[in-house]
């Protein structure tokens, strides 16, 4: 795995960390959310996006300070999208509980955070099985992250 080559500041790093985590608050997100020690002692913070780009593939995308409008920007956009949905948004704050059996992550836009984070920092599309299982408007926020993909790329 590279890392970024420029001196590294403890203080900036973890202010990025603190910043990211109020961030992910908002999208009520924290099971796709994997923390990583390298060699090097820097607490590094993933995104675990199995099987979405690649069939039957483990993945994960690291979340850097480098990528933060990024970050911000995905945020902003499914907050958008969330904001559009056609059901009741307003009686819930937050999505329910993935424990909650009226839960579909589908009526849910703020919680593909991670998902429209790879995809933009990879400049990558989503396969097309998952592409295809959303929403017109959610299919088209993605498929500008990056060119049309060949399915047989798709495993």
């Amino acid at each position: 795995m590279t890392h970024p080559t420029q001196p590294f500041n403890k203080v900036e790093h973890y202010q990025f960390l603190v910043d990211m985590i109020r961030l992910l608050e908002l999208h009520d997100f924290s099971t796709e959310l994997f923390w990583r020690v390298y060699d090097d002692g820097i607490l590094r913070p993933h995104f675990i996006v199995n099987d979405v780009f690649w069939w039957a593939t483990s993945d994960a995308e690291e979340i850097v300070p480098e990528h933060w409008e990024i970050l911000q920007q995905a945020s902003k956009d499914l907050f958008e999208l969330q904001s559009q949905r056609k059901i009741s948004s307003l009686e819930f704050q937050r999505p329910p509980s993935p424990r909650d059996p009226t839960y579909d992550p589908l009526d849910w836009p703020v919680l593909m955070i991670d998902v429209l984070y790879t995809a933009r920092v990879r400049r990558m599309r989503p396969q097309r099985p998952w592409l295809n299982s959303r929403s017109p408007a959610m299919r088209k926020v993605f498929e500008a992250c990056g060119p049309d993909r060949d399915p047989r790329e798709e495993g």
